[in-house]
């Protein structure tokens, strides 16, 4: 049986393990998490685009009754019966022929303010890039949302520190209904290249040489997202996406780039 630390041991260990983190780490999940945080502790935050997806990697639905469903209708226009799909099912999912979706729960700010808290790991883990130079940004399947307002006062609130210039909150699903790990390799391609007078449409990103992302569902991450971006956003630069899941607050790498 292992050896029970005294409490006073217990906080001194627990005092050298967050100090040791906030000197050296980029992603302060938990230390179980050792492969992920060894990769990436010696990336320096001034050099790094942190981004994240949102549903149930930035923040969670504890209660099932609140969260946000997408619902599907049927060749009538009809809601199927049933429940909806919640954000993780709604990443995977493929409509039958005829079908269509209904995104009028997932659009709507005040469901999500209502419903949605915070996974402080993740949330920390971008505070900690902003505030030590570099970019955190949130990317998410969702389109555009009612009230946008709403959303990042509801953000605020959780912690996040929407209000730095090197925050910025993405939707993907502007680019449509195709897949979302296509759909994000978009986005963070608009974020990386320049426009045609060398400018950044989000924030300088010509320092950026490390590119680490966030997400629950492992196609965002891994190389089907890595194998659409584009020569431009990738040229000299690390790719690390981490898969997430949300349940044990477990942080694996589902791909690496490599050093550059």
């Amino acid at each position: 049986m292992a050896k029970m630390l005294g409490f006073k041991q217990f906080l001194l260990e627990s005092t050298r393990a967050t100090f040791s983190m906030r000197r050296t780490g980029l992603v302060p999940f938990a230390r179980e998490n050792k492969e992920t945080f060894d990769t990436i502790k010696s990336f320096k935050p001034n050099k790094t685009l942190l981004w994240s997806d949102m549903d149930d990697t930035a923040v969670h639905y504890p209660d099932p009754k609140k969260v946000a469903r997408v619902h599907v209708k049927d060749e009538t226009g009809e809601r199927i019966s049933g429940k909806g799909l919640t954000p993780t099912e709604f990443n995977s999912h493929k409509l039958e022929k005829g079908h269509s979706y209904d995104f009028s729960e997932f659009l709507d700010s005040k469901v999500f303010e209502q419903s949605a808290h915070p996974i402080r790991e993740t949330i920390s883990t971008m505070n900690h890039v902003l505030d030590n130079g570099g970019h955190a940004h949130i990317v998410t399947a969702r389109s555009d949302m009612k009230d946008h307002p709403i959303l990042l006062g509801a953000l605020k609130q959780m912690g996040l520190n929407v209000d730095h210039p090197n925050f910025h909150l993405h939707r993907a699903g502007n680019f449509g209904r195709g897949p979302t790990h296509e759909n994000k390799a978009k986005m963070l391609d608009k974020v990386l290249t320049p426009n045609e007078k060398g400018k950044y449409p989000y924030g300088d990103m010509s320092g950026v040489k490390n590119v680490v992302g966030i997400d629950d569902h492992r196609p965002n991450v891994d190389e089907n997202m890595h194998s659409n971006l584009s020569n431009t956003s990738t040229e000299g630069r690390r790719f690390v996406g981490i898969h997430f899941n949300p349940k044990n607050k477990e942080a694996k790498i589902a791909y690496d780039s490599g050093t550059n």
